[in-house]
């Protein structure tokens, strides 16, 4: 997940829904959450989302995002 992907924060949305809702009615879930540590990063680079415009990945003539994509022109 890369901080300007508004879709890993919309995921987890329904992730945290089932999580809470089958707890103690769900013997899979409710295993689950006793025995795994979960960890819910809605945002893992804040400032990446906020500078992001959908379906924009240049900015000057740079490709911006992870370090190893970015190429001088």
């Amino acid at each position: 997940m890369h901080g300007n992907e508004v879709v890993g924060r919309e995921t987890l949305l329904p992730l945290i829904e089932v999580l809470c809702k089958n707890y103690k009615s769900n013997t899979f879930i409710t295993k689950l959450v006793n025995e795994t540590r979960i960890f819910i990063m809605p945002s893992m680079n804040p400032d990446g989302h906020e500078i992001a415009h959908e379906g924009e990945i240049e900015q000057d003539g740079i490709l911006r995002g992870r370090n190893d994509l970015v190429h001088d022109r």
